[in-house]
């Protein structure tokens, strides 16, 4: 592309294309910009520490599943698990004290015990005999209808 003294600027730079003459969209301003407060995070933190789902809090707000995680984050990832350790306290201190379902329930979930629910047969027949014994009874099942 060939450049003439005409183009140049006054700097002796080439200018820049024009920009276009289009008039620019004006940025729409959000009418729902939501505002955290202790009222919602004390909500966030007893659902979701019964195990109701994020969308179902978010829903529960009215507000978004991208806005419940970007203010109540921390809630979220923390508050089932202190209900599960305050659960589980309890459980242990009532196995420690005798009850039976707890202690139970601790031994078959947590040291792995379990009911053997399984019946063992034994016989000392073999494959073979067993066939043999079949087909005995198949023929004899046969000649009595036969006859």
């Amino acid at each position: 592309m060939k450049i003439s003294i005409d183009d140049l600027g006054l700097d002796g730079v080439v200018p820049s294309k024009p920009k276009s003459t289009k008039p620019k969209k004006l940025a729409v301003a959000k009418a729902n910009h939501y505002i955290p407060n202790d009222e919602h995070a004390a909500t966030v933190e007893s659902l979701s520490s019964f195990g109701v789902p994020q969308k179902d809090i978010a829903k529960y707000l009215g507000i978004g599943e991208p806005t419940l995680t970007k203010y109540y984050s921390d809630i979220l990832n923390r508050s089932s698990i202190q209900k599960n350790l305050e659960v589980a306290n309890t459980l242990y201190q009532k196995a420690l004290t005798g009850d039976n379902q707890s202690m139970i329930f601790w031994l078959k979930t947590r040291a792995g015990w379990q009911e053997k629910t399984q019946v063992e047969i034994t016989t000392n027949i073999s494959i073979t005999q067993a066939l043999e014994q079949a087909n005995n009874r198949l023929d004899t099942w046969i000649e009595g209808e036969t006859e």
